[in-house]
């Protein structure tokens, strides 16, 4: 009966490939898309650094330029973060649906190996995996809820001052509107970010860990689906920028079969 049991194996092997087609594929999607429209963003906001620049000697018209460039930045800023959030769910779909066919290719192999008595911990670890995937994904979800939020007070009261300081120099007066950015920077930032969601997420990742035996390691952004443009490394930094100023200066084991659980992404995620 070797051969019959090489047989089904091989038909487990295959299985498992497809889901790790599966989840690389998706997520390597996910990542073009989110990485060109962050060289795109990247790119509008170059360019008005550079108009900003060139008008530095003329006060007013610099104000203007600059101003002008700061909410064309807040726009494209907020239109990134929209497609991330986007393409996270792609990459997040693709990954579950990958780690369920995988999981069922390893639980075709152990029953060919006769190690049946396995299969519960293979499930688990697949479950575990779509699970603490998905508490990273909602912690950089909520993360990017936070800066959307911020965008359209954070670009009026950059734009006011950039106009101001045009007009009358950089002075108190000037750089008044920004009390309303650190305002409301305290309040989701510190209050309601750091105060009481990022530490309900992490409550909620650590008790998955005890449950599943933390069978998923840090994911990057690009392991997210979010390019590799914003890859800056590893925590609660997204890798956006919501500083748009361009005109002033303002410093504010089971062991049986195999059981490994597929990657995500392995093609397309380190940079």
């Amino acid at each position: 009966m070797g051969w019959f049991t090489n047989f089904f194996k091989g038909i487990g092997d295959a299985i498992s490939a497809v889901g790790d087609a599966i989840a690389d594929v998706t997520t390597g999607i996910a990542n073009v898309v989110s990485t060109a429209v962050s060289v795109v963003d990247e790119f509008i906001s170059d360019v008005g650094d550079k108009i900003a620049d060139a008008t530095a000697d003329i006060p007013i018209v610099n104000g203007i330029t600059a101003a002008v460039a700061t909410v064309i930045d807040g726009v494209t800023d907020a239109a990134e973060i929209v497609t991330h959030h986007f393409m996270m769910n792609v990459a997040q779909v693709g990954q579950a649906t990958g780690t369920v066919i995988s999981t069922t290719g390893d639980v075709v192999d152990a029953v060919c190996e006769g190690n049946t008595e396995c299969i519960p911990e293979i499930i688990k670890d697949g479950i575990g995996e779509i699970v603490e995937t998905a508490d990273q994904h909602l912690a950089m979800h909520l993360e990017h809820d936070i800066e959307l939020l911020q965008i359209p007070l954070e670009m009026v009261a950059e734009a006011s001052s950039e106009l101001l300081t045009g007009i009358i120099g950089h002075n108190d007066i000037s750089q008044a509107p920004f009390l309303l950015d650190d305002a409301q920077s305290f309040m989701f930032d510190t209050v309601i970010h750091e105060g009481i969601l990022e530490p309900a997420v992490d409550a909620w990742a650590v008790t998955n860990n005890h449950v599943f035996g933390n069978v998923v390691d840090q994911l990057s952004h690009a392991d997210m689906g979010m390019g590799w443009a914003t890859d800056h490394g590893m925590g609660p930094d997204t890798g956006h920028s919501t500083d748009m100023g361009h005109g002033t200066d303002h410093n504010n084991g089971c062991g049986c079969g195999d059981t490994t659980m597929p990657a995500v992404a392995d093609e397309f995620m380190w940079v």
